[in-house]
Formats: structure tokens, sequence, C-alpha cells
């Protein structure tokens, strides 16, 4: 849920790795891109926007472990995705060939401890004492 003027604008992206990056013979960080309007460690405000991209590969991996950010990507509404291309469209038709059972779970525990004000989160399948990560506002937290 957004509140027009209250809320930054996250966006996710997958890509497809040039294969000089798969074979390991680029230098640096190919699997993923992050672009914020706010620096590193600074809060996003309203209006920022936060841009992560995903290699392919490091996608599948998140997501097949359940990761629930990176699952977004496959069950967005089509009327808020802003770019795709056929390999997307495709890859997102495969949404229920990738997401598992422990996806559920994670998608499920987080929000309801976090509804519940229990000050606990999710860790490897385990509750682990301590609040909500800082850099999760309320909105963020029950957004799921």
């Amino acid at each position: 849920m957004a509140i027009d003027g209250t809320d930054d604008r996250d966006e996710m992206g997958v890509f497809i790795e040039p294969a000089a990056a798969v074979l390991g013979v680029t230098k640096g960080q190919t699997d993923h891109y992050v672009s914020r309007t706010q620096p590193d460690g600074a809060r996003s405000g309203p209006g920022d926007v936060d841009l992560t991209l995903y290699s392919l590969r490091k996608y599948m991996r998140l997501a097949t472990a359940g990761n629930p950010t990176v699952l977004t990507v496959l069950y967005a509404p089509h009327d808020a995705v802003l770019v795709t291309t056929l390999l997307g469209d495709e890859l997102r038709e495969m949404a229920p060939h990738i997401a598992s059972r422990r996806a559920s779970r994670r998608f499920v525990g987080y929000p309801f401890l976090a509804l519940l004000g229990l000050g606990t989160h999710a860790f490897r399948g385990n509750l682990v004492a301590g609040g909500l990560p800082s850099y999760l506002g309320c909105g963020t937290a029950y957004s799921w």
C-alpha cells in the first residue's frame, strides 16, 4: 500500500548477465546493482526511489529459497510493472514453478509477527530476539 506524498518507491528488476560475467572473467560484482536517491545508510523518505536489479542467477537463487521480497517481481500486478520484455514475461509465467512452500512461511510469518508487535523477526526459520530492523518503517513492515 502506498500513501501519496509519504512513501518512497521501491523498484526491482532482473537482468541476464553478459557471458564474461558468468564465466568469471570480469572484475567486480556483477550479480546485482543498487541505485538510491539517498546515500547509503540514509533512510529513504517520501519521493525517494530505491532501485535493485538482480542477475537472473542470483534472482533465482533468492526466489527458490523463498525470499519474499524478490518473489514480488513474479506476482506484481501487470499495471505495477514499469518495463518488461518477452523473457521477463516468461519468467513471470513460471511463478508457480519457482515459489516454494518455504516462501509461504516467510510471507506469512514475518508480517504476522510484526502485526502482533512481538518485536521479533524471522531469521533462517528461527525467531531472533530484538526489534524490527531500523530500516523497516511501519509502511514496509505491514505492506506484505
